[in-house]
């Protein structure tokens, strides 16, 4: 069986692609149990998920989600105490599913001395450092400019082979988008099968879509 969230973000510095275990049977906070938009002050950022999709329950999303809206150094001190956990994640389907299961997550850290690279320039430094750490990893889409919500940023997608629990090598894809804004980067990825019912096209698109800056 394939651990039922596997999802391709890269985190900080260290960058893993990797499938996370994930309980059987998760609670949902209240504040997003009916709703499929994750709003967050304190991030200053809001982002839907597919109405069909499955929120995760993360700790993070409980503690960052923040209802007030921080001043600057305030704000990067509370980025840089959230560390590599993501502020939001979202399956396609439920937990239980037994193959692998697309998902994003959302995430921010502090550009540190990254600052002032575009998103492509950034994702052009990770490179190097995916191929040597991921089994059959290659470059599906070379790092190129889009824009979030009028912001610009960068867009990678690539591919590797997960490992599954019983040791065999399953392909599996993941797109990330990263958008720089000052001395903070706001990161989005996805992972998801190379082909079939569960490749991501649209859904990706449609959450990029949805996301909005709030300062």
């Amino acid at each position: 069986m394939i651990r039922s969230l596997a999802v391709g973000v890269f985190l900080l510095g260290t960058i893993p692609l990797s499938a996370a275990a994930q309980p059987d049977s998760v609670a949902v906070p209240d504040s997003l149990a009916n709703t499929s938009v994750f709003h967050s002050e304190g991030a200053r950022v809001e982002i839907h998920k597919p109405a069909t999709w499955h929120f995760v329950d993360l700790q993070s999303v409980v503690k960052h989600r923040g209802s007030v809206k921080l001043e600057d150094e305030a704000f990067l001190d509370a980025v840089k105490k959230m560390g590599k956990r993501p502020l939001v994640a979202a399956t396609k389907h439920e937990a239980s599913y037994a193959e692998l299961n697309p998902s994003f997550q959302l995430i921010v850290r502090p550009a540190a001395n990254q600052e002032g690279k575009s998103g492509v320039e950034l994702l052009e430094l990770y490179i190097p450092r995916l191929s040597q750490a991921f089994t059959g990893f290659k470059v599906v889409r070379a790092p190129f400019a889009i824009t979030v919500a009028g912001r610009p940023g960068g867009r990678l997608d690539v591919s590797y082979a997960i490992t599954t629990e019983d040791g065999k090598n399953l392909p599996s894809r993941s797109t990330l988008v990263l958008v720089p804004n000052g001395k903070v980067v706001y990161q989005v990825g996805f992972s998801y099968l190379p082909e079939g019912p569960d490749k991501l096209t649209k859904e990706i698109d449609e959450i990029l879509g949805s996301v909005k800056w709030l300062d």
